[in-house]
């Protein structure tokens, strides 16, 4: 989850809209369902973004994905509603919630298509040079407008 470590970093170190203990006693807290708890995220250790040189949350792919998933119930009232970088993350999250709808009509891929366009366009502003490279990603041809129909 690279876009989730660089949001994550960037308000625990950059901003300090939030800390990493602040996460965690909002994590012990969160009410998690009987099916949930296996992919209760682990705690953020206190020094995982004092070095620049990795910003790697630790966890299963699962319980990373549950974080970004909780992340607006944990953090969202301690962010400013029109903040970019916020922006930019729920844009992710809504893009995830189409992806995993079931079905997904026409009318949702075009919408995912503009999503996709504007969170790429936006992204590419936000974090220049931090473009995810995993050998089968479109991000280095990635510009607004060239998501393949």
């Amino acid at each position: 989850m690279f876009f989730l470590q660089l949001i994550v970093y960037s308000f625990v170190h950059n901003f300090k809209c939030f800390s990493s203990s602040l996460v965690n006693d909002k994590l012990d807290n969160f009410k998690f369902g009987q099916n949930d708890r296996k992919a209760k995220p682990v705690h953020i250790p206190a020094n995982i973004f004092r070095s620049s040189a990795d910003h790697s949350l630790p966890g299963k792919a699962i319980e990373k994905w549950y974080l970004f998933h909780i992340l607006p119930f944990l953090v969202g009232n301690l962010i400013l509603a029109d903040d970019t970088k916020w922006r930019a993350y729920l844009m992710c999250h809504d893009i995830a919630d189409v992806l995993f709808a079931v079905p997904i009509t026409d009318e949702d891929t075009a919408y995912l298509k503009l999503l996709i366009d504007d969170f790429i366009q936006l992204f590419l502003g936000l974090f220049p040079g931090r473009i995810p490279d995993n050998g089968c990603s479109p991000w280095n041809q990635a510009r607004p407008g060239t998501i393949v129909d």
